[in-house]
């Protein structure tokens, strides 16, 4: 999924995919997860390392909202445009479909071998 240009405002379709995220993330209440938010190189470095910030944490509280245990998600980050994975870096042109894939929203498994 993808958040609006500019936005940290959940979208029905947003919610639709979290909400199979929920479905499964309360059946393992013992996981413990780190959330990251990376967000595409357009903009300013300052203004997208915010703006991944606050969807990270819109995930985090939808999700807890839907019932999954606030302790699940050990972490909570916004990446910017840290860790880009194409070349649309700043100054780079490219077509927009390339850019929306630094635009990611990763559970990273944190306790794998305690479980």
């Amino acid at each position: 999924f993808h958040f609006e240009r500019n936005s940290k405002s959940l979208t029905p379709e947003i919610t639709a995919s979290l909400d199979e995220a929920a479905l499964q993330l309360k059946k393992f209440p013992e996981l413990r997860l780190r959330l990251e938010a990376h967000t595409d190189s357009r903009g300013y470095k300052t203004t997208n390392q915010k703006l991944s910030e606050g969807r990270a944490a819109a995930i985090r509280d939808y999700l807890v909202a839907q019932g999954v245990a606030p302790e699940v998600f050990a972490e909570v980050k916004g990446l910017g445009e840290t860790q880009i994975i194409n070349n649309c870096s700043d100054g780079v042109y490219c077509l927009d479909v390339l850019h929306k894939q630094n635009e990611r929203y990763l559970f990273i498994l944190l306790n794998y071998d305690d479980l």
